[in-house]
């Protein structure tokens, strides 16, 4: 794989975004892989400290309406 391939990859796979197939060798890996196990953890620590220290604003009404229009067709 290439670095940026994996750093997508990974980034895909901690956010629980991989196909199974995809999920099931990056787990395979994680076991023999102590630095790409390293690095996954990394990037949930990340994902965290994000989640827990973001501000969360939900759609405006008029928004969420429109979508919820489209989507009826």
């Amino acid at each position: 794989m290439s670095p940026e391939l994996e750093t997508q990859q990974l980034n895909a796979f901690v956010d629980g975004e991989l196909d199974l197939l995809s999920q099931f060798e990056i787990e395979a890996r994680l076991v023999q892989d102590a630095g790409l196990r390293a690095q996954v953890e990394a990037l949930r620590g990340l994902r965290q400290a994000v989640i827990s220290h973001a501000d969360y604003h939900g759609a405006p009404a008029a928004l969420r309406a429109r979508i919820l229009a489209m989507n009826s067709w």
